[in-house]
């Protein structure tokens, strides 16, 4: 333990963030086999039986821990040999670590020193500095980044100074972010300014600060009267964008409780499961349909469906303003809504153009069973429309997040704001379409959403108040919104 100090615990912590630790009950930093998985499962036959399946399916091969084992794995973390080795004089739960903590507080009266431990009965992480936190949160999560306060932080009662290490007499400076940054603060920059409707153009949240993120701060600041307008993120630029992403209700909230994975049995051409805070379909490319419904989303009778792209309500029936090729379409006045991209379900092209004039996201899946997603702006002069099987267009996010290239700037950027988002994508190795729906989430975390699925390239799908989800005829996320038409399976 000699040598172990505050900022160590921090850069320690900051690590496992990066490498996307697990979370196992009883563990502290070691890589997780199945020999270490038997002897927790029999160590712990409710905290890690309980979350069997999906600890398999998420934590083998990885590092884990629990909360305290965090700091513990710190604490025995032997750098001469690389290995972590287990010390039973420190070995403590959350509790005894507070019991044992000489110097601590109130959560009200936390001061600004990195690696202080947040503490509240049963549970404990590290304090980063600026306002933020890393702990091994739970089985569902690993370990994760999180606000000291407001919603989507821990409710901590209390601070405390580990300990078993030593605290370096200097308060942490404060985070300053400008062009040539680097890392987790800058991506979460990044996400945070498309948000709130900044563009960052085809460079998209990459944890790099360049004139992309130079030019929107600058804007963020302009638009805000924020002086000077710098294009600097200091401490008043952070306490902004803090601001505006609470009024706005942009944070991400967090559940406080856990629930086993669920996964529902079926016919094996598709397969529904939830993992953390997002709902999961995975379906063979064949098995999509887009089903016209034209009514409000919540008196829609199909037992599988999910919001499909984006769409538009006029207020006469007897018009359509687009030209759709589909006859069904064509009849006089027989719809309110319309859609405002290309649909193809079963081969038969519902809309084969982009009204917007900008190519657009468009996942096709052809009926040799390729699949493929690029821009499209009309499928007839772009693809070999007459081998499309089906197709729903949206805004790329991945590989990469092109809201301004295909149209999506200025008033329309809003659809890269933090909401219900549903996204659809393709795992390549599964060979499986992935469609997820995950609560209150911005565009670049539909990305990094589709990315942790597997997915190699994908599209955000009309979301907001337009999302509803119902896999067995069970309605996980649900609207009263007029949907023109929803993706069924």
């Amino acid at each position: 333990m000699d040598n172990k100090t505050n900022k160590g615990l921090v850069e320690y912590v900051k690590k496992s963030l990066n490498e996307k630790w697990g979370y196992v009950w009883g563990t502290f930093g070691q890589t997780l086999t199945e020999t270490l998985f038997n002897q927790k499962l029999n160590q712990y036959p409710n905290q890690v039986g309980n979350f069997k399946s999906f600890i398999k399916a998420n934590w083998m091969g990885r590092k884990v821990s629990d909360c305290v084992g965090l700091i513990k794995s710190y604490m025995w973390f032997d750098e001469d040999n690389n290995k972590v080795i287990y010390n039973s004089k420190t070995d403590v739960n959350a509790n005894m670590m507070y019991a044992n903590a000489k110097e601590k507080g109130t959560i009200n009266t936390i001061p600004e020193i990195i690696g202080l431990c947040l503490y509240k009965q049963g549970h404990i992480g590290v304090y980063i500095g600026n306002g933020q936190v890393i702990e091994a949160r739970g089985t569902k999560y690993g370990v994760i980044q999180t606000p000291l306060k407001g919603v989507g932080s821990t409710p901590w009662t209390h601070w405390l100074k580990c300990p078993y290490i030593e605290y370096i007499k200097e308060e942490s400076k404060p985070l300053v972010l400008k062009l040539g940054s680097k890392g987790i603060e800058v991506k979460e920059l990044q996400e945070n300014l498309i948000t709130l409707g900044y563009d960052l153009g085809k460079w998209g949240v990459d944890g790099d600060y360049g004139n992309a993120t130079f030019l929107a701060v600058k804007k963020l600041q302009k638009d805000n009267g924020l002086k000077p307008i710098d294009g600097i993120v200091g401490k008043d630029t952070f306490g902004l964008i803090n601001r505006l992403l609470v009024e706005k209700d942009k944070v991400v909230e967090i559940p406080k409780e856990e629930k086993p994975i669920v996964v529902i049995p079926n016919d094996k051409k598709y397969k529904y499961s939830k993992v953390s805070l997002t709902h999961v379909v995975e379906v063979d490319p064949m098995e999509l349909r887009i089903s016209v419904q034209d009514k409000s989303a919540n008196t829609i009778k199909l037992s599988n469906f999910v919001t499909s792209g984006f769409q538009m309500e006029q207020a006469d029936k007897t018009k359509l303003p687009i030209f759709p090729t589909s006859n069904l379409l064509i009849q006089n006045g027989k719809y309110k809504t319309y859609p405002l991209g290309i649909l193809v379900s079963e081969g038969h092209i519902i809309q084969n153009r982009q009204p917007h004039s900008k190519a657009a996201g468009t996942l096709i899946i052809y009926k040799n069973g390729k699949v493929e997603c690029k821009p499209v702006l009309n499928l007839l002069t772009e693809t070999d429309y007459n081998n499309i099987w089906f197709a729903v267009s949206g805004c790329s996010i991945l590989p990469s997040i092109r809201m301004n290239e295909e149209g999506f700037s200025g008033k329309f950027s809003d659809i890269g704001r933090t909401t219900n988002r549903p996204v659809i994508g393709y795992n390549p190795t599964k060979n499986k379409i992935v469609i997820a729906v995950r609560p209150m989430s911005n565009i670049a975390r539909g990305q990094s959403t589709l990315k942790n699925l597997g997915c190699s390239f994908g599209i955000t799908l009309d979301a907001g108040g337009s999302t509803i989800f119902r896999v067995d005829d069970k309605t996980y996320m649900n609207t009263t919104r007029r949907l023109f038409s929803v993706i069924s399976w």
